[in-house]
């Protein structure tokens, strides 16, 4: 999708939370890193009614800010790449992929500031190798070989006894880590209100039962956010 074969991917997370104490969070649902730096976010958007440009456009605003650190100069910021994938074609043209393009109006040059967003769905099959891909991804059948190394991974998630155990795990991974995050916003709002009330930091951390010195950080954020 992006065009490069020589891309290598160094790590990869899944569910990726970015928290914010005042404004909206995120989770993404795949999260990447090349060699290069570069960073991937694949996201899998099955609802109609989203407001899909907005959304990209969220997402990309809380990833770059999770990014550059305070303090860092705008030009360490990474080249980023979204991959939104939907079950409908949102642009309703008959291809599988769109990627976005920048560019000035009044000269046509292209405007490079190193986000790129790649829209992809599962509705159209138009030929291509990725509509073949997004075709697989939508039955991801154990009996299908079609895709290689992916086709023997997903046939051993699926059939294998110790891959339905590993695939039984993340699914009750993601379930604590979503209890989990839950929770913490809540503490994080908690925390925010009853310092604005002139509750002190130390009496925060007991009602909230959370170390003295991450109810700081929370307040510190809050007041940052203002």
């Amino acid at each position: 999708m992006t065009g490069d074969r020589e891309l290598t991917v160094k790590n990869v997370r899944t569910q990726y939370v970015i928290s914010r104490i005042i404004s909206h969070g995120a989770r993404l649902d795949v999260l990447a890193e090349d060699v290069r730096g570069k960073i991937y976010h694949l996201e899998i958007e099955n609802r109609d009614e989203t407001d899909h440009p907005k959304r990209v456009r969220f997402y990309g605003a809380v990833e770059d800010a999770e990014l550059l650190r305070k303090g860092s100069d705008y030009s360490i910021l990474p080249d980023r790449y979204i991959f939104y994938i939907s079950s409908s074609d949102i642009w309703k043209s008959g291809k599988t992929i769109y990627h976005e393009k920048k560019c000035f109006e009044e000269t046509g040059l292209d405007y490079d500031d190193g986000a790129h967003v790649i829209y992809v769905n599962t509705e159209v099959d138009d030929g291509t190798r990725i509509a073949k891909l997004m075709q697989y991804f939508k039955t991801a059948d154990p009996e299908d070989d079609s895709e290689g190394e992916l086709s023997k991974r997903v046939r051993y998630l699926k059939r294998e006894e110790g891959g339905t155990e590993i695939m039984c795990e993340i699914i009750e991974r993601i379930r604590q880590e979503g209890r989990s995050e839950g929770r913490i916003e809540s503490d994080k709002k908690t925390a925010v209100n009853l310092f604005r009330m002139g509750m002190p930091a130390e009496k925060i951390a007991q009602v909230v039962e959370e170390n003295v010195s991450i109810v700081k950080k929370w307040l510190e954020g809050a007041a940052q956010a203002k």
